[in-house]
């Protein structure tokens, strides 16, 4: 315990999370002698957290996330008007926006949909034709028929198959992480890496700073880069306070030729392939695409890198001629007639994409919906729909660690537990160890994976991508691995809800409360 806290005082994050939290000390302790200094700085403070209060209540925002904030002003004006306008606007900053804006608008109408496809989706399926078309009209993602798609139930399962791609690779290979870490993996990774880029493959590598911080060295890019690697991280974490360190690069993605795509929960560090054991059995979950579907991920890719780097260049350079012999790929890899859309979030407007597509299938759903996501911490429009959709006689169950990696955040997922049990939704506990796979299935024709979960970082503020499947093989595969999970949980019931002190459950609901701040 002891080289533990010593470990944590020397690294990087505590020393740049001391050096925020003493700038905003600071700032407030100033602030806070002028208005005890001056009186009717205290009646002025008072006027704008309230005008603070009004705007904050009118504007077009998750109603749970204003009250939250406003409570917040009110109850504590000086500190909670300086917070909501370090935090609470929850978009990136002017410049930052700018630099996207300019990145997306060279990449626009690269992507093409297939009019075709579009009208046999309709035909079949009126509903799921109209949440492809809003991905299609508001992210510019097209849905392609699926040509070889693969489920993996672990990392460990897809981890061979990236390495056996990875070697064959023969023109680029881009790899986004939230979190690269030092070991096993990433070693494995990182000598074929080294290897393609002799061959002239074209290899580059982005990772989150924040969320990489703790498992590789500082400044972990430029020693790529002397090993004839392209690297860069994302949003640099810095010891000056800046708004834009709150956006993350959540995205898990390998990008093979343009021709072999992979996602899914997975980041590149032991733990997600259990040769480090830190919250019991490491549960997570990948997707291997190949075809047309994978331009949609080259192009996240490049849209990501581009704003990083402060460059622009043609994504369509990058997209294999799909008239040509089709790759073989994996003579494992599953056939079918469905379709796929790969996808990305990002927090650039108050386009909440990820979360419109986990609403519209649990609000389509008639059969079932089944959940598997570490975090559960739900605005209340989630809630209701997943309320709203046991009451039809939908069997919603959502699966979540037997043994959590954030106590706190756990505490809070739990606070939603009682009002879901209490209507039907069955909830599980994933007894050999963490559940960190994010998925939807239902009804046996829908299925999402990818980076996704179900708390407000995800759905708010970070950038994040999924796979939409309809009718796809991978669909069946993701419902008898979730099932499968689910026989090897404790299903939760009200006494679990109901034995804890009464002063816990309050803690909790307090908690929930706030959550939306976080």
């Amino acid at each position: 315990m002891l080289k533990k806290i010593v470990r944590t005082i020397q690294s990087r994050v505590f020393f740049i999370a001391l050096s925020v939290f003493l700038q905003l000390l600071i700032l407030f302790t100033l602030m806070y002698f002028v208005q005890f200094s001056y009186p009717v700085f205290s009646i002025v403070m008072m006027v704008i957290s309230w005008i603070v209060a009004f705007v904050v209540l009118n504007r077009d925002q998750n109603p749970q996330f204003k009250l939250a904030w406003t409570i917040f002003i009110l109850a504590l004006p000086l500190l909670g008007v300086g917070m909501y306008f370090l935090f609470g606007t929850r978009r990136l900053t002017k410049n930052a926006r700018q630099r996207f804006d300019k990145v997306r608008h060279e990449g626009k109408g690269v992507l093409m949909q297939d009019g075709d496809v579009l009208d046999e989706i309709k035909k079949q399926n009126p509903q799921v034709h109209g949440q492809i078309n809003y991905v299609l009209k508001n992210a510019e993602y097209p849905v392609y028929k699926e040509e070889e798609s693969r489920y993996f139930p672990s990392g460990e399962d897809v981890f061979p198959h990236i390495k056996e791609d990875l070697q064959k690779a023969k023109d680029f290979i881009f790899i986004e992480f939230f979190i690269i870490g030092m070991g096993h993996m990433w070693e494995d990774i990182l000598l074929i890496l080294i290897q393609k880029k002799k061959e002239g493959v074209d290899v580059r590598v982005m990772y989150d700073d924040f969320g990489s911080t703790r498992a590789i060295p500082y400044r972990y890019h430029k020693k790529l880069e002397k090993l004839g690697i392209s690297a860069v991280p994302f949003h640099p974490i810095r010891p000056v306070f800046s708004i834009i360190m709150n956006n993350r690069d959540h995205r898990k993605l390998v990008v093979i030729d343009g021709k072999i795509g992979y996602t899914g929960g997975i980041n590149i560090a032991d733990e997600y392939i259990n040769e480090k054991e830190r919250f019991g059995y490491w549960k997570d979950n990948a997707v291997r695409i190949t075809g047309k579907p994978v331009m949609n991920m080259t192009t996240m890719f490049l849209e990501m890198w581009d704003y990083a780097k402060g460059i622009t260049e043609d994504y369509s350079v990058f997209f294999p001629k799909y008239d040509m012999e089709k790759p073989s790929g994996d003579k494992e890899a599953q056939h079918s007639m469905g379709y796929v859309l790969p996808y990305a979030d990002m927090p650039l407007d108050m386009e909440r994409l990820g979360k419109i597509i986990y609403l519209d299938i649990i609000n389509q759903a008639t059969d079932y919906v089944y959940i598997t996501t570490p975090y559960m911490i739900m605005d209340d429009e989630m809630g209701t729909a997943l309320i709203n959709a046991s009451k039809r006689g939908v069997d919603v169950r959502i699966v979540l660690p037997g043994i959590p990696d954030k106590k706190i955040i756990y505490m809070m997922g739990q606070s939603n537990y009682e009002r879901l049990i209490n209507v039907g939704v069955k909830i599980y506990h994933y007894t050999p160890g963490f559940m960190h796979s994010k998925s939807f299935v239902s009804d046996d024709i829908i299925g999402v994976i990818g980076s996704i979960n179900l708390d407000y970082r995800s759905l708010y503020l970070h950038f994040e991508n999924g796979v939409y499947f309809y009718h796809a093989d991978v669909v069946n595969d993701l419902k008898n691995d979730i099932v499968y999970a689910i026989s090897q949980s404790e299903k939760i019931d009200l006494e679990f809800c109901r034995k804890r002190p009464k002063g816990i459950r309050v803690m909790m609901g307090i908690l929930g409360i706030f959550s939306p701040l976080l």
